[in-house]
């Protein structure tokens, strides 16, 4: 069955026998098009034994226009409640179309890709999907985001006391980021015995956890040069200036998602701390 709504598309494939219901959802991000592609492909193809699976292209003017997003940032949108700035944006909108969707699924896994050509591939999730993730392909495990990065996909999910996984699959128009969004969807599957096939188990072996976010509240922020995500930082090293501010980095400290920002109170980087191997 298909269904398009005012910025989405959604494609459901019921087996109409007992089992659990998994969302699968590309496309938050409209230029992070690997899941994209990887959706295309896989969904003719996808017929679950049990359960049903529900595939979601979830911003198509973004997707539309190769742009992140047109107002609002969609993986910042989901909440039962939104803020009255995101309530009328497109993206809002859009969030609050899916919701239904997220309420119904048993497990979610949100399909997303990097500008950087030294991306990794990991997965940001919390303890609740440790049973899920060694059928990703990814070395790295990320939690604690949703306390910085609130009105992600998989922090609604976590909200609501259901596991949720956003895959970061490597960079966005890469074939090799969309072979990462296919084997994550197809293998989760495997794991949950939905389609045939024997499942490959995979180990992470880094484990970090969110330590803080920062936002330039008063002047415009620029990076000291360009990081990596997942880069170590030296103790005192300058990550950037906002207006004549210094941030300067502690001891022990990793950085992800850097990036300039000429608009206040907008995301500048995430500081992550690695912590031992979580079972």
């Amino acid at each position: 069955m298909e269904k398009l709504l005012s910025n989405s598309k959604v494609i459901v494939k019921d087996s109409k026998k007992p089992g659990p219901v998994v969302l699968i959802i590309a496309g938050v991000h409209g230029n992070e098009i690997g899941g994209v592609k990887a959706l295309n492909e896989l969904v003719p193809k996808i017929v679950p034994l049990k359960g049903k699976v529900t595939f979601i292209y979830a911003n198509l003017e973004a997707i539309k226009q190769n742009k992140r997003f047109v107002e609002k940032n969609l993986n910042r949108c989901f909440f039962d409640k939104q803020p009255k700035e995101l309530a009328n944006s497109l993206e809002g909108k859009t969030a609050r179309e899916l919701l239904p969707y997220l309420e119904e699924a048993d497990v979610l896994l949100d399909l997303h890709s990097s500008k950087s050509s030294n991306s990794k591939k990991y997965v940001l999730c919390e303890k609740d999907c440790f049973k899920f993730v060694d059928a990703l392909p990814v070395a790295i495990v990320l939690i604690g985001t949703d306390k910085f990065l609130p009105g992600g996909s998989d922090g609604y999910m976590f909200n609501h006391k259901k596991p949720g996984m956003c895959i970061e699959c490597g960079l966005h128009e890469s074939e090799d980021s969309k072979a990462t969004a296919k084997e994550a969807v197809t293998n989760l599957l495997k794991k949950l015995e939905m389609i045939p096939g024997v499942k490959s188990k995979y180990s992470q072996g880094d484990f970090y956890k969110a330590k803080y976010i920062y936002k330039n509240r008063f002047a415009e922020f620029k990076l000291a040069r360009k990081f990596v995500d997942f880069e170590p930082l030296k103790s005192k090293e300058l990550i950037g200036l906002e207006g004549e501010k210094k941030i300067f980095a502690k001891k022990g400290e990793f950085i992800l998602f850097p990036d300039d920002q000429t608009e206040l109170n907008k995301e500048c980087f995430v500081i992550i701390k690695k912590v031992p191997k979580i079972k």
